[in-house]
């Protein structure tokens, strides 16, 4: 839960959640704007700040590239944000026709997994120009004209259909570079709901335990969302400072050319980690 964009510190990076449960973003500030001295934090709060207020008084627009688009015009509007640019990832929970899909607008490469029964179901495809440089919404200053500027309407469009129990993990390249897919399904995963109990993978008690618990295993949580979404955060950390770790960064270093390119990749690291539920559950929880 977010309600001020001043308590928290998230580097170049910012996030929102809506009061509703049913709007989540993240936005990544380019960092080469410090080279010019501008904060690449103002654009990327900014963002992320008018996306919260459009989704929470604007509760019936759930098209997350019309929630993005009316965020970006409000930069523009107030002209606070002098110059300066990010990647932005907007998701929405929508019903429709007795089924329920999480909507996505994707403009750059931060990334979204939704994840059921610890598997991958599906992963949100990125836009990029070209390697390490994502497509960016952007206010440049009259003299620059030679930089990255797109629009919200190239954004990556996807929908999903998902289901009670799903697990949605939506996190910047800090993540997704310094973590594969699959070792964060795995992690992410047991917030959710699992064909097998998280005891039963305990060595040697854990069939046994399984077993005395068995009833218990639809209504007790055994993992703590915080501390998964922590964990997440720590681990993708520590990849970024290795040296040797194969990751997902040093991979495509290799794809680019980069021989025996081994190690992760430095950065900002923000996560959102997220269930799909009822709304008795959320109100439960509250």
């Amino acid at each position: 839960k977010r309600t001020s964009f001043i308590e928290l510190d998230c580097g170049e990076d910012s996030f929102f959640v809506s009061n509703n449960y049913k709007s989540i973003g993240l936005a990544d500030g380019v960092g080469g704007w410090r080279d010019m001295g501008v904060d690449p934090a103002h654009f990327s709060n900014a963002l992320m700040e008018n996306a919260k207020l459009y989704s929470e008084t604007h509760r019936k627009d759930l098209n997350p590239e019309s929630i993005l688009q009316h965020a970006f015009d409000k930069i523009k509007r107030d002209r606070f944000v002098k110059a300066g640019s990010s990647t932005a990832i907007v998701a929405t929970l929508v019903a429709e026709g007795g089924k329920n899909f999480l909507d996505v607008a994707n403009v750059g490469d931060s990334g979204c997994l939704v994840i059921r029964n610890r598997q991958i179901l599906h992963r949100v495809h990125e836009l990029v120009h070209g390697f390490n440089a994502p497509f960016q919404l952007a206010i440049l200053p009259p003299h620059l004209t030679k930089a990255f500027s797109d629009n919200v309407g190239d954004a990556v469009r996807e929908r999903v259909e998902v289901q009670k129990g799903d697990v949605i993990v939506m996190g910047t390249d800090g993540l997704f570079d310094n973590r594969f897919n699959s070792q964060i399904a795995s992690d992410a995963g047991w917030v959710g709901k699992t064909d097998v109990s998280i005891i039963s993978k305990i060595p040697f008690l854990g069939n046994v335990l399984s077993v005395f618990f068995a009833k218990y295993d639809q209504e007790v949580d055994y993992i703590d969302p915080y501390r998964v979404a922590t964990r997440l955060v720590h681990d993708a950390y520590k990849t970024s400072l290795s040296k040797e770790e194969n990751s997902p960064w040093s991979s495509l270093l290799r794809q680019a050319g980069v021989e025996d390119a081994k190690g992760g990749k430095v950065d900002d690291i923000t996560v959102l980690l997220g269930r799909i539920s009822t709304r008795e559950e959320v109100n439960l929880s509250s």
